[in-house]
């Protein structure tokens, strides 16, 4: 999950209304308006209109938007052929988030004036907004074939072309905005994003450095290389420049939460350095709030549902749904509760329109500032608001730190704590979090017989024979993301092959046009020959799941283990030799593991062990292949598949919490248990307070 900020006119504009206003007034200040010393009455009305438009735009200045639209009004009722009247009313209807009205005042516009650049650009830009990108596509090409030199509409054109797929074409587009505006580094920022998506990561490196060698006051261009090498695995380098970052703006949430992301997957990184780390973070976002927080922040409601808050970026084809979409499913089906979703994301794509006439509270709140976000939170009376990110891309923790709901929980989206006292607790499950690591969190664990379910792809094909079984030698793979595999983690495989000559590893999931000497190397100088190493580049979900019958064990990476990866190879019947970590991020694979009933043979807590019980493997072909026929009907048999009782349990761990908030009591760890007929709620300091329920 990266946190790369893209400077597209539909971000650009989400953020700050006001942008369309200030370019479109730019350009249209530059255009020939018809000659008022004619004493005609049209040159009269029109020059009563740009006075009307002048003092329009003082009080927008001024942030009086009601008075300009006013204004913009009155010119219109006095000039309505005279085209700047219909752009300056657009802008309006833009800034009230109209963007119906925008499009038809711009398109008015547009036929009053064929050539208005201007209009035909803000026009662009609402479309694409409403997601009508052949549309845009044409206003930003007319914008520019009035206007050669409209650096911005090249922009706008080169957001299309990258949003439909086109990179090579936006890179082309966004060069020629920069032959026009050298020093446009937010337009070398979109290059540098569109040549990462391209898989030429390098590349993009260069464009980061190039904008910092000519500005190193940019603040936004270190955040965008440190991820590109974060995604490349340089994480020295990348927390090297989070932490220069952070030396000239040390109150950003977001690059400290990179940080942070960087630091758990990094070995050098101790449990109690990391969790001093979240720490700091979470003092830093609460210490302008602390003092505001009210034990009682509105009476207890009765007599209507609990409402349940759920705030991610990642509501559109991303990993957690996976996991969360048929949980809120049952929710949004239980008359005792409502759910309510806060969407901090512009992605627009099949699956978040599915979620939006799906979940009927749907807010949108990306473009909204942290206070109006808690506002908006407190009017909605939610009850238990739940954080889904984290510390990964698009959070809104700096929300959660104002404390605007009674109950405030963190869950799966980040395998750690937030560092914060205003989250109350963290959702997880026996095997995920044990008690030794309550000392690595501020929350307090609210503990379920499973954390999420899991949807298996259902175009998957059929499990097939252990690949083994065919000529005796094992081989091994991992799907793990690029900054999971240091040079530590490669160093142990590669003792793993040395230890079990002939196997073999397939390196798959690695970024798309990425060098990989670099590793054939590493595993070279360890002694292992290229011919035992396979590589294999970002593909569909179709050929990454039916790589896995080529595969029969996964190596799981550390400190930070495999969680999706690790779910998938299961379902293809592959099992995941997983070395047991210090912290929540080295227990993923092992609690996923266990929930299928896997028993110690995956399970190491050393280098050494992790060797020893991958030679031992090699020597149960027949147990693993009988194994690899039974893995899939175990995840079928296990919570994975069995939103009911998860949901149920949730349901449970809510209640609990709200109970103790209204009775005024502190939150504490506890669990949910099922034991297959019925629920209860224990205290973990105490066994006194158990609730059964059926």
């Amino acid at each position: 999950m990266s946190i790369i900020a893209r400077f597209s006119a539909k971000l650009q504009k989400l953020m700050n209304r006001r942008l369309e206003v200030l370019i479109a007034r730019q350009h249209a200040e530059s255009k020939d308006e018809s000659d008022t010393s004619n004493g005609s009455l049209l040159a009269v009305k029109i020059h009563q209109a740009e006075l009307l438009i002048a003092s329009g735009h003082d009080k927008e200045s001024a942030g009086d938007f009601a008075g300009a639209f006013e204004c913009y009004l009155q010119a219109d009722r006095l000039a309505p052929e005279f085209q700047k009247v219909a752009l300056n009313l657009g802008n309006s209807f833009l800034h009230q988030g109209n963007l119906n009205a925008a499009s038809e005042q711009y398109k008015r516009a547009v036929r009053l004036d064929p050539t208005y650049a201007a209009a035909h650009f803000n026009l662009g830009n609402v479309r694409d907004m409403l997601n009508q990108k052949s549309d845009a596509e044409i206003s930003y090409l007319e914008a520019i074939r009035h206007k050669p030199d409209f650096a911005d509409a090249y922009v706008g054109l080169g957001n299309v072309q990258s949003d439909t797929g086109r990179k090579d074409a936006a890179i082309i587009s966004y060069r020629k905005a920069l032959e026009l505006i050298p020093d446009y580094h937010n337009v070398r920022c979109n290059i540098a994003l569109a040549l990462r998506e391209l898989g030429d990561r390098e590349a993009a490196v260069a464009e980061y450095e190039l904008i910092l060698e000519r500005d190193n006051e940019f603040l936004e261009a270190y955040g965008n290389l440190a991820v590109v090498y974060r995604e490349l695995g340089l994480l020295n380098k990348a927390m090297d420049i989070c932490r220069g970052y952070l030396h000239r703006n040390p109150h950003s949430a977001m690059m400290a939460t990179l940080l942070l992301f960087c630091m758990a997957h990094s070995e050098k990184v101790s449990p109690v350095e990391l969790f001093d780390a979240h720490r700091r973070l979470g003092l830093q976002m609460e210490s302008p709030f602390s003092d505001t927080w009210k034990r009682a922040l509105r009476q207890p409601a009765s007599g209507r549902a609990m409402r349940i808050g759920f705030v991610s970026a990642d509501f559109f084809r991303h990993a957690v749904m996976q996991f969360l979409e048929p949980l809120l499913d049952q929710l949004q089906a239980d008359q005792d509760i409502e759910v309510f979703i806060y969407y901090n994301n512009v992605v627009a794509d099949e699956v978040n329109q599915r979620l939006r006439e799906k979940y009927r509270c749907w807010f949108d709140v990306v473009s909204i500032s942290d206070e109006e976000f808690a506002t908006k939170i407190e009017s909605d009376e939610i009850d238990v608001l739940v954080d889904l990110s984290g510390h990964t891309s698009g959070h809104r923790l700096p929300v959660f730190a104002r404390r605007p709901a009674p109950v405030q929980v963190s869950w799966l989206g980040y395998p750690g704590t937030t560092g914060m006292h205003s989250m109350d607790y963290f959702l997880c499950d026996p095997f995920f979090v044990d008690d030794s690591l309550k000392k690595q969190f501020t929350e307090k664990f609210a503990r379920l017989p499973i954390t999420t379910t899991f949807s298996p792809v259902p175009y998957a094909d059929p499990v097939r024979d252990l690949p083994a079984k065919g000529g005796g030698i094992l081989t091994f793979g991992s799907f793990n993301r690029i900054e999971k595999l240091s040079d530590h983690v490669l160093m142990l495989w590669a003792e793993v092959l040395k230890a079990l000559p002939g196997s073999r590893l397939i390196l798959a999931g690695l970024p798309e046009k990425m060098d990989t000497s670099k590793f054939a190397e590493l595993f070279k100088s360890s002694g292992i020959s290229a011919d035992r190493i396979e590589f294999h580049h970002r593909m569909d979900m179709g050929k990454y799941l039916e790589l896995h019958h080529r595969v029969d064990v996964c190596l799981d990476t550390f400190p930070y283990t495999g969680g999706t990866t690790t779910n998938h190879a299961l379902w293809m019947g592959v099992p995941t030799l997983t070395l047991v970590g210090a912290t929540a991020p080295g227990r993923q694979s092992y609690a996923n593991m266990r929930h299928v009933g896997l028993g110690d043979e995956f399970y190491a807590s050393s280098h050494e062990e992790f060797i020893r019980k991958a030679v031992i493997l090699s020597t149960r072909l027949d147990w693993l292949s009988e194994l690899r026929k039974t893995l899939r009907s175990k995840f079928e048999e296990s919570l994975f598949c069995r939103p009911d009782i998860v949901a149920t349990s949730l349901k449970h761990a809510f209640v609990y919490m709200m109970e103790r908030w209204t009775n005024q009591q502190t939150p504490e760890h506890f669990s949910v248990q099922w034991d297959g007929t019925k629920f209860c709620t224990i205290q973990d300091k105490s066994d006194k307070e158990v609730k059964d329920e059926s």
